[in-house]
């Protein structure tokens, strides 16, 4: 089994969750961030294990998915939650949230 950390987080979610708050670089609202994006910086073989890491991300209430489907494809965009926002510098401070380094 998995250590967790101070957040609930297991190593491979805590890496995960920082390499999306290293991509978010525009408004809180915004997001251009794909699972896609994360495989090969993170490391994972295969897509099934991204997939988890992602649900259990959502299920633990620091990410949110926008289902995008217009034009020439269908994007699932990885969002920070409101409890996300506190550990990202910019948002949290836009959102009026403390801030917490994510450790």
């Amino acid at each position: 089994m998995s250590e967790l950390n101070q957040n609930g987080l297991t190593t491979l979610e805590h890496r995960t969750l920082k390499l999306i708050i290293h991509r978010l670089y525009a408004e809180a609202d915004f997001s251009d961030v794909v699972a896609e994006d994360l495989q090969k910086p993170l490391e994972l073989d295969n897509k099934r294990s991204l997939s988890g890491v992602i649900s259990s991300l959502s299920k633990k209430g620091y990410i949110k998915i926008e289902d995008y489907n217009e034009g020439h494809g269908k994007f699932e965009f990885i969002h920070l939650s409101e409890a996300g926002m506190r550990f990202h510098p910019d948002h949290s401070k836009e959102r009026g949230i403390t801030y917490e380094e994510l450790a």
